[in-house]
């Protein structure tokens, strides 16, 4: 979930959410209270979503929640963090152990 206060069209988010195969950087295209339709991202690629009412390309637009989107300095804040616990995590492995 970001963390600003304010969106406005033309700001970049990076979307993690099931809907896509891998996070993915949009560029904000609306922004209404409409349920279910609070902000309007458009993708470079075509993610099998819409046109955001025909505010984007076809194809390459997907609704987003505020708990979905972070900012490029969140996301990478977020996987600096993720791969500083992968390696606090590791652990050997072994053929045989003593129990």
């Amino acid at each position: 979930m970001t963390m600003v206060k304010t969106i406005s069209k033309g700001d970049k988010f990076v979307f993690a959410h099931t809907e896509v195969k891998e996070p993915l950087l949009g560029t904000v295209i609306a922004l209404t209270d409409a349920p279910g339709k609070k902000i309007g991202l458009e993708f470079e690629v075509n993610v099998g979503g819409h046109s955001c009412d025909g505010r984007g390309k076809p194809g390459h637009c997907l609704w987003a929640a505020p708990a979905h989107i972070h900012t490029p300095d969140e996301y990478e804040h977020i996987l600096k963090t993720k791969n500083e616990v992968q390696k606090v995590t590791t652990y050997n492995e072994f053929d045989k152990i003593s129990l």
